[in-house]
């Protein structure tokens, strides 16, 4: 578009803007230009309002080549700025169809992310490595928005909780009781992140536990948990789900299944099926995406894992139904965790930003406070809206 002049340019996305994107959305969306004029889609006030003002035009090139991921990038580069990035995404999935019927729908010429998927598969080799470019950011960094019990997971809210320490500890307890421990029962727990779950089942329950984990960083502060002294073990170890060995009553992981990748899918429940017991169960939580969107979901690399997660993929319940039953386990019971993540969220945002200060001296920047705040607000309108939900699922060896 070299040949056309930069006012024409921009009078051509004024008239794609004025006459193209041509609905009546669900809720209210303002769009700000650079020159200030202002386009008002819905009517204010009759559902969620969300508004961006941009800085310059090039999240309109962008939108050409990378479909929905040009938003990211362009927030990120601070080519426009949005007061709430969660009504932002809220908007977006509730007019979602509407969008794709106006002119966006011919953005994205090339589709290079479904390359960068298929080059990302998660072996054991290129999961040390994705696993590290996430969780390796540093402990010190993860202190400053997570609460006391270092867990990256959903809390489980009720009526009673006070804080997200006191929702977390609930899922320890919730997590305790389902899996029903007996004396000297001997339990794996597949991806024990900074080891509190782990700690929380050793010191309540007389038990032998196996808790590992892929991040060295992760290693390194668990290891130094207090433990009640008992003649049973709590043994932290740097170790990949795939080379695990024995057997054991009960096996727990909390959101490490959406590491896994679709492809291995099939060899996490066989390793599952393989490690556990005769009648024995375990309990996942686990992150999940509506059928209805996994197969678009499954080609494309979307913003967290190209930013977050690189080699994360959220799988569908009907998967996990199939993989299960196909390995010789069965889903007895699914307890869906929704409003609960909304919260736990809400908490980390909050106190990522209360605590940027902090952050930023660690030697992080405005660049990577742009994508924090993207991600954090990205997920919790996810959850928000149901396009992606966490369940906790009891699952028995048959």
């Amino acid at each position: 578009m070299k040949f056309i002049n930069k006012n024409t340019k921009h009078k051509i996305i004024e008239n794609l803007l004025s006459k193209k994107l041509n609905w009546t959305p669900l809720g209210c969306l303002s769009i700000t230009l650079p020159n200030n004029k202002e386009f008002i889609f819905g009517k204010i006030n009759s559902g969620i309002n969300a508004s961006i003002k941009l800085h310059n035009y090039k999240l309109f090139k962008s939108f050409l080549f990378k479909g929905p991921l040009a938003f990211a990038d362009c927030y990120i580069s601070n080519e426009f700025e949005c007061e709430n990035l969660t009504d932002l995404f809220k908007f977006y999935i509730n007019n979602k169809d509407q969008f794709q019927g106006t002119f966006l729908k011919y953005f994205k010429i090339f589709n290079y992310n479904y390359l960068r998927k298929l080059l990302n598969k998660n072996t054991i080799n290129r999961s040390k490595k994705n696993i590290s470019l996430h969780y390796d950011l540093g402990n010190d960094f993860f202190q400053q928005w997570l609460d006391e019990t270092m867990q990256y997971s959903s809390a489980h809210y009720n009526s009673d909780h006070k804080n997200l320490e006191d929702a977390q500890y609930s899922k320890f307890q919730n997590i305790n009781n389902l899996l029903g421990l007996s004396k000297n029962d001997s339990v794996l727990e597949i991806g024990c992140g900074w080891g509190s779950l782990s700690q929380y089942l050793f010191n309540e329950n007389d038990i032998n536990i196996d808790a590992i984990t892929i991040s060295e960083k992760q290693l390194e502060y668990a290891k130094k948990l207090s433990l009640s002294p008992k003649s049973n073990s709590c043994s932290f170890k740097l170790l990949d789900y795939r080379h695990t060995k024995g057997l054991y009553d009960k096996i727990v992981s909390v959101e490490m299944i959406e590491a896994v990748g679709i492809k291995y899918l099939p060899i996490y429940f066989k390793t599952i099926k393989n490690r556990l017991k005769p009648n024995g169960y375990a309990i996942i939580q686990a992150i999940t995406i509506g059928e209805e969107g996994f197969s678009n979901y499954s080609r494309n690399v979307d913003f967290i894992q190209k930013y977050i997660f690189p080699g994360g993929v959220l799988p569908s319940v009907k998967q996990l139904e199939k993989e299960t039953m196909r390995n010789g386990l069965e889903i007895e019971n699914i307890n869906i965790l929704n409003d609960s993540y909304e919260k736990t969220l809400q908490e980390w945002r909050n106190k990522f930003n209360n605590n940027w200060v902090n952050i930023k001296e660690i030697g992080y920047d405005e660049k990577f406070k742009r994508t924090w705040n993207y991600y954090l607000s990205y997920c919790e309108a996810g959850f928000a809206e149901k396009t992606i939900n966490v369940g906790l699922y009891k699952i028995k060896s048959i």
